[in-house]
């Protein structure tokens, strides 16, 4: 290639870079100012189209940042009320356990107890039964006495503990 051919091909390839650009090495100062502008505006408009992208990316951005907030509360006041939840749980089974103990002690000490009056009923109605066996006999003997000393017209006696009625007679 040669200079010539090279600086051609430069200014082709300039040409190509800028689309809407005429050559202003041969056009009047009005000419040349009308196209600075027209590419100032061509700028500008770029720009504002790049602003307005922006902006539009940053309200998506903006809706996704209060999408995600909401929902990281809506996360912590859920794991705020599972705490609470398994709180009240863990004092629901410490108080069922204790109350579970409260009862096992209970009712052993009432087994311990009913043993304890079992034998002591036992024992009373080994008593009882021997007592009321003599009892009744020194009754009868002191009826008996009574009779001969006294020799009273026969009138029966009452006597509910034994439940059957005595006879006096002479």
């Amino acid at each position: 290639m040669t200079n010539e051919e090279y600086g051609g091909a430069a200014a082709a390839a300039k040409a190509k870079n800028t689309p809407h650009t005429l050559v202003l090495e041969h056009v009047s100062p009005a000419t040349r100012l009308l196209e600075k502008r027209r590419q100032m505006f061509e700028v500008q408009e770029s720009l504002e189209a790049q602003k307005q992208e922006f902006q539009r990316r940053e309200e998506g951005f903006k809706r996704r940042e209060e999408t995600l907030k909401k929902k990281d509360l809506d996360l912590q006041e859920s794991l705020i009320r599972f705490s609470k939840f398994l709180q009240e749980n863990d004092s629901k089974r410490s108080r069922a356990e204790k109350k579970a103990t409260d009862e096992i002690k209970m009712r052993l000490q009432k087994e311990v107890e009913i043993e304890d009056l079992s034998g002591g009923l036992k024992t009373l109605k080994v008593v009882k039964v021997g007592g009321m066996s003599s009892s009744r006999q020194s009754t009868t003997l002191l009826i008996s006495q009574l009779k001969s000393l006294l020799c009273v017209p026969p009138e029966p006696l009452h006597y509910p503990q034994y439940s059957k009625e005595l006879e006096v007679s002479c």
